[in-house]
């Protein structure tokens, strides 16, 4: 694998079905909102709803490294409510996937994003900071599952924060 490529791959828990959890990833333009300390902004571009093929959203995304990331999505494949397959260009360009499973204890979510970067100063960075750039990309997909289960609770009211469990 060439030092400029990433694969990353996260799992997730939330205390709901996975239809609930597709509905909150296929609405990117709601990710600012849930998902507010790394997502910045999530702009629809386009008039494909963003639950269908060829859905696109403009996102800026900042973690823990002070670098703001511009990338554009493109949804490629969905199964409702089990598969989100999208393209990434801009600032890093490569493929990612949501998986959604229905268990026992709500939905298992699993995230997987093979990436390069595009940026130059990141690109030549990477051979160097990987460790780093693995830890940042868990940072962004903690957030992720912390505040989407904060708005499950929040929107759903149904069950008290102590009560999810965290992954």
């Amino acid at each position: 694998m060439s030092e400029n490529v990433f694969y990353f791959r996260a799992h997730l828990m939330v205390p709901v079905s996975s239809t609930i959890v597709f509905g909150y990833l296929t609405n990117t333009s709601a990710y600012p909102e849930w998902w507010g300390s790394v997502v910045k902004r999530s702009l629809p571009k386009g008039n494909t709803p963003s639950n269908e093929v060829g859905a696109k959203c403009a996102m800026d995304i900042r973690g823990l490294l002070p670098i703001v990331l511009h990338l554009e999505h493109t949804v490629k494949e969905i199964t409702d409510p089990s598969h989100i397959l999208f393209e990434t260009h801009g600032d890093l360009s490569g493929m990612g996937r949501w998986t959604l499973e229905d268990v026992d204890a709500g939905c298992r979510i699993t995230f997987e994003w093979s990436i390069t970067p595009e940026r130059k100063l990141i690109r030549t960075l990477s051979p160097f900071l990987r460790p780093v750039f693995r830890m940042h990309h868990k940072y962004c997909l903690r957030q992720a599952g912390l505040g989407l289960k904060r708005e499950i609770v929040r929107k759903l009211n149904r069950l008290p924060l102590s009560s999810v469990p965290m992954f």
